[in-house]
């Protein structure tokens, strides 16, 4: 307010803004309405880079993290919360965080995968899927449709994320990531497949991450050829048993390695045998061996339980070794004595 005198009375008016035309004001700059869209944004502006590439050994990385949180006492409840916590690291690594208070959901880009380590972040996802639908299975003893029904999800689950590796590696992951990634989601596929009962379908796939992981191992013992042998013995054998018509000229190295199996699996129960008691010989009794160890399965340990020993009883062996017996002679002179006073009193057995 600005006083202003006229003659003899005072007045106090308004005091007037004034802006100069020749300096025009100022624009603000728009602010991001969430924290998410100015990651987003710098994320697709990163896209356009071209990305670095990175080399990760998927199955030994898989097989080393297996062994060591669990699965070696087939503990999957065990790795599946390793695996939480694995990814929680690699988020707060690579700055994917959804929000401080509120959940703020944000896509993974290939832009965010700049390091070897981010490129596991789909890997883990996938791994924790997958061990949460085998507990599922574990648990479900008596058929529970409902339990069924999640298990179900958790293997979809887990192959979304091995196809979501594998379309990652192509941007960010030398030939033999991506060559390994496709195996691995050939058979995140086909096991998916194979919970279902979908034997064409689950075949297919497998027999596709069998070639793979054969290629990748070159013959020579490792977590490769493990891979393969464990594909020919159980999911392909399986496989071609419910799909006999799956059976081909290109299935037959398939078909010698289950047999050549040092465990086969059975799924009919042979008959026993009719014979009559005079046509059966008798058997001939072995002589006896040593007793042996017997081995009781224990989860998660095996306990190794000794057979009883047979001893002498301690009172018998303090007799023998300590106590000295009389003489046949002591005795029967000790008996005549004895004799003779009981003849005397009538103690005697007449």
């Amino acid at each position: 307010y600005q006083r202003r005198v006229h003659g003899s009375s005072d007045s106090i008016t308004p005091m007037a803004t004034h802006t100069s035309a020749a300096t025009p004001a100022t624009a603000v700059p728009p602010t991001a309405t969430a924290e998410g869209e100015t990651h987003e944004a710098d994320a697709a502006a990163a896209e356009d880079v071209p990305l670095p590439r990175h080399s990760v050994a998927i199955l030994a990385e898989i097989k080393r993290a297996q062994l060591a949180h669990g699965l070696r006492y087939a503990d999957f409840l065990r790795y599946r919360h390793y695996c939480t916590r694995r990814i929680r690291r690699i988020c707060k690594y690579i700055r994917l965080l959804h929000g401080r208070h509120r959940y703020q959901k944000r896509n993974l880009t290939p832009g965010m995968l700049t390091t070897q380590r981010g490129l596991m972040l789909p890997l883990y996802y996938a791994e924790r899927a997958w061990s949460y639908g085998m507990q599922l299975r574990d648990d479900n003893t008596k058929g529970d449709a409902r339990m069924r029904y999640h298990m179900i999800r958790r293997f979809r689950k887990a192959a979304f994320w091995g196809q979501k590796l594998h379309q990652f590696t192509l941007t960010c992951g030398d030939e033999a990531t991506q060559k390994e990634a496709r195996a691995y989601s050939a058979w995140q596929q086909g096991v998916f497949a194979f919970i279902r009962a979908l034997w064409t379908e689950a075949f297919g796939l497998l027999l596709e991450a069998r070639h793979l992981y054969a290629e990748l191992g070159g013959g020579v013992p490792g977590p490769y050829q493990e891979r393969v042998d464990e594909l020919d013995q159980t999911f392909l054998r399986i496989c071609l048993h419910n799909a006999p018509q799956l059976a081909s000229p290109a299935t037959a190295q398939v078909s010698a390695a289950s047999s050549a199996a040092p465990v086969p699996i059975s799924f009919e129960v042979e008959k026993p045998k009719q014979t009559t008691k005079a046509a059966a010989p008798k058997p001939v009794r072995a002589p006896k061996a040593e007793p042996k160890r017997m081995r009781v399965r224990k989860d998660p340990r095996t306990v190794v339980v000794e057979p009883p020993q047979p001893c002498k009883p301690l009172v018998f062996d303090i007799a023998s070794n300590h106590l000295v017996f009389p003489s046949l002679e002591t005795r029967k002179a000790k008996k005549g004595i004895f004799q003779s006073i009981s003849n005397l009193f009538s103690w005697g057995g007449r």
